[in-house]
């Protein structure tokens, strides 16, 4: 199937650095970092026999993306002036955190012009998905407990964590993108089988923020086809029903959820919604002392009193940040000379995923303008911009401008008796050899 067999081995490290963290997470540290450090240095290394050659991609897509990588160049070049600022407030899984944004970075810019290897990816880590997900579920029968509570004190397992599930939803919604616009139908069946224990276990997790994520990534779903889906009349009103559906269907999971009996239904989800009903400032938390929102008004004092530049230092645990919005965070901790860069870096992918679903018009890229979607709203409630959420985000949704070069590649190409230049030559050269056979005939011809 490829033409290196380094390429298995880098698919090998995808996995395992997309979904192992979770599991060995605290005891052996930053092990997403080095896969995919060793992924990407895998592709540089066999790059002449890729599709697009890895430098060649970077490139291609860096140059159709000037203005996005300007201001990830300028968040990052004061990043690194804040921890100048305060080494000591700096800790070593940050930077391991920074290292994953960017080896991610580059990853995805290789699998945009690389589809088949994107495609390859998707369906690959459905096994390791799998696993989680039975693990998770046999964690929850043999425990009695939630999944917010399933860190232990050796840190072997981190599903206890809102990143985590942030990034399975997005994972759920572009396989389900990816399984809608497969032409084999036994892969369709296979993966429709594969995506119930999976979105048993995604609405199950007892994160609030996650599923309603996820919920809310559904109806961007519908709403991406019924925006750019096929034109024509008939076509409306299936796009209309699609949307309608995916609307209705979130909407009333959000209800049942919501109104289930004790036993069925996560505590954590339960205290959580009953506290945004009751005091919607508090974002879900019970108490103005540890509101959400009275959390994130440390984040503004420190903004006010130093607006360009930010406070500096690291981002997790400075006391100076509440760490529970990642706008408000970026920009206390960065200023608006760097905080401002890389939130308008983050909207302006989303608005790159919704033009991508114009361009391609097709299932997957619906699902990646969705699952977009999901990072800027774990990003607005929770300090999810940085960690495992980074991944899928950067590396399957790609939320970037294709190449010029590029566009067009899944849309079908027109059929025209004038299409091919070669043909239009012989076909005119066969029409002038029959007239002059016609023409000798006529001249020879006997009286």
């Amino acid at each position: 199937m490829f033409k290196n067999v380094s390429i298995i081995v880098l698919i090998i490290l995808l996995l395992l650095a997309i979904l192992m963290e979770p599991l060995v997470l605290g005891r052996i540290g930053g092990i997403s970092t080095v896969m995919l450090g060793v992924a990407m240095c895998l592709l540089i290394a066999s790059y002449k026999r890729d599709d697009t050659p890895f430098l060649n991609a970077v490139n291609q897509v860096i140059l159709a993306n000037k203005g996005l990588f300007f201001l990830l160049a300028c968040h990052y070049f004061w990043v690194i002036i804040g921890y100048f600022r305060d080494l000591e407030g700096v800790s070593s899984s940050e930077v391991k955190q920074h290292m994953t944004f960017i080896f991610s970075l580059f990853l995805g810019l290789f699998l945009v012009v690389n589809k088949k290897y994107s495609r390859f990816l998707i369906f690959m880590m459905v096994p390791l998905m799998l696993y989680h997900t039975f693990t998770a579920k046999s964690f929850i029968d043999y425990t009695g407990e939630e999944l917010r509570d399933a860190i232990t004190e050796s840190g072997g397992l981190a599903f206890g964590h809102t990143y985590y599930w942030s990034g399975f939803a997005m994972l759920i919604l572009i396989l389900f993108g990816q399984l809608l616009d497969e032409k084999k139908v036994i892969i369709k069946i296979v993966g429709a089988m594969c995506l119930i224990p999976l979105y048993y276990i995604m609405l199950t997790c007892s994160f609030a923020t996650p599923i309603a994520a996820f919920l809310i990534g559904h109806i961007l779903f519908g709403l991406a086809y019924f925006r750019f889906g096929k034109k024509g009349a008939a076509q409306f009103f299936i796009r209309l029903a699609v949307f309608a559906g995916l609307l209705i269907g979130s909407v009333y999971v959000a209800y049942q959820l919501s109104q289930a009996e004790d036993e069925k239904r996560p505590n954590s989800i339960q205290s959580r919604f009953q506290s945004m009903i009751e005091d919607p400032r508090g974002g879900g938390y019970s108490g103005k002392k540890e509101s959400r929102f009275a959390l994130i008004l440390i984040s503004i004092d420190t903004f006010k009193r130093n607006p360009i530049f930010g406070c500096g230092g690291g981002y997790l645990g400075n006391p100076q940040t509440g760490g529970h919005q990642a706008i408000a965070d970026y920009l206390a901790l960065y200023g608006i000379v760097g905080g401002g860069p890389f939130i308008l870096f983050v909207f302006l992918c989303f608005r790159n995923a919704g033009r991508r679903c114009k361009q391609e018009q097709s299932w997957v890229s619906y699902g990646r303008f969705a699952a977009t979607g999901i990072y800027v709203i774990i990003g607005i409630v929770n300090p999810a911009w940085m960690g495992q959420a980074v991944v899928p985000f950067l590396l399957l949704a790609q939320p970037f401008k294709l190449p010029k070069q590029h566009l067009g590649l899944n849309q079908p190409k027109p059929r025209t008796q004038m299409s091919n230049p070669t043909h239009r030559l012989t076909q005119s050269h066969r029409g002038s050899q029959r007239g002059l056979q016609r023409e000798s005939y006529r001249i020879n011809k006997p009286l």
